[in-house]
């Protein structure tokens, strides 16, 4: 008879919420696995238990000449991925079966009367909470160890989401349970325990699918046409999790195109001239784009004295200076970084060629946008265009796609 894994969710890690037929898994099995905390709280179920980090599992089970193993994880069994990796890891060793727990989230949606179908569940540290809160109606998050609720709630604060309603259930299922229901403003300096959960609902939450156009925007008087900024965000190839940083902001109008790309990462957005940087705060908040960190300085000192500022993709605006150091500084940082240029005169674009050369860019493209707009002048109506902006584009990734496209053909 072939070996057996059972990999079982725990849930809220409190007994009385487990099935009768996890029960008796648990009970009967040869060997369980648990960390520390579960098998501290379902220690009445067996009378031996291994206590092992998540990391060690799979070796264990591997390893092990018991017929029947359990590995006991927190949650459900195929939350964040964990237990499916387990799952797919394992399955050349043992017959593995999966059997699901009552989730903390599920638990404390019950406890408040609220639904969970509309929750997106994130895993703290995962991506961008901050991006997470602007897309989705409700986001679930799990928290252990330093990350505690009421330093999330200051963080909303900060992020200008005071009033945005938040949920927070700690040592849910025990006897030392509590939970609590209020405004981020009023929850910041409470004091909870770990382990917890909360619950933060945006009913203001964006579509990342809806494309911005200039009516929604309060625009500079230089600022990019709708249609230059869908096409350098394509240009850019941004992925959901992307990092990154929009040089010369101006009024906002492509760091707010960017952030929807970007809608599981961040984007941080930096203006020098005291009135686009209010245009570029307005439009942010009126959008309810809290993924984009608006900073107002000088960019290359920004870049050189912040190690932390690490991007995948860069937008440089028409009206930034000494391009050379700030592509120098950025590539210093990520040598796969993707970059998109804009300008709006042949002066400006012979800089920015020079300077994607001598920095020994890869794939750099040119692209040329006049638009034309119709507007009625008497009894006729003219096609009337705007001054022609170039696109300069250029990366290592760009490169390589380049080169995977010529292999297919």
């Amino acid at each position: 008879m072939s070996r057996i894994i059972s990999i079982i969710g725990a849930g809220a890690g409190h007994a009385g919420l487990l099935t009768e037929q996890v029960t008796q898994i648990i009970k009967t099995a040869d060997e369980v696995y648990a960390n520390g905390k579960i098998a501290g709280t379902l220690i009445t179920l067996r009378d031996t238990w291994r206590v092992v980090p998540f990391s060690d599992m799979k070796e264990l089970a591997i390893e092990s000449k018991r017929q029947h193993i359990v590995l006991l994880l927190e949650g459900d069994s195929l939350f964040f991925e964990k237990g499916e990796q387990l799952y797919n890891e394992l399955k050349a060793y043992a017959d593995v079966r999966c059997y699901a727990g009552v989730s903390s989230v599920q638990y404390l949606c019950a406890k408040t009367n609220q639904s969970y179908d509309d929750i997106y569940w994130l895993e703290y540290g995962s991506e961008d909470l901050l991006a997470a809160i602007s897309y989705n109606k409700k986001v679930a998050v799990l928290l252990s160890g330093e990350n505690i609720p009421d330093h999330i709630c200051r963080m909303l604060c900060d992020a200008g989401l005071n009033n945005i309603r938040v949920t927070v259930g700690s040592k849910v299922a025990t006897g030392r349970e509590r939970i609590v229901q209020d405004e981020a403003k009023h929850l910041r300096d409470y004091e909870f325990a770990n382990p917890s959960v909360i619950i933060i609902e945006n009913p203001n939450f964006n579509d990342k699918t809806k494309t911005v156009f200039d009516s929604e925007l309060k625009l500079c008087e230089n600022a990019l046409t709708q249609e230059v900024r869908w096409s350098a965000a394509n240009l850019m190839r941004i992925q959901p999790t992307d990092k990154i940083i929009n040089i010369g902001a101006g009024s906002g109008e492509m760091a707010v195109e960017l952030a929807r790309m970007a809608y599981k990462g961040s984007v941080i957005a930096i203006e020098e001239d005291a009135g686009e940087f209010e245009m570029l705060k307005q439009n942010k908040e009126h959008l309810g784009l809290y993924n984009i960190a608006a900073l107002y300085g000088n960019a290359l000192e920004m870049l050189e004295h912040n190690v932390d500022i690490i991007p995948d993709a860069v937008f440089v605006g028409d009206n930034v200076r000494g391009i050379k150091r700030i592509l120098q500084s950025l590539k210093h940082k990520n040598d796969k970084i993707r970059v998109v240029i804009a300008a709006h005169n042949l002066e400006r674009l012979s800089e920015a060629q020079a300077a994607l050369a001598s920095l020994r860019f890869a794939a750099v493209e040119v692209s040329q946008f006049t638009i034309s707009r119709a507007k009625t002048l008497g009894s006729h109506t003219m096609m009337l265009s705007d001054k022609p902006m170039f696109l300069l584009c250029g990366g290592k990734e760009l490169m390589n796609e380049n080169i995977d496209t010529k292999k297919d053909e």
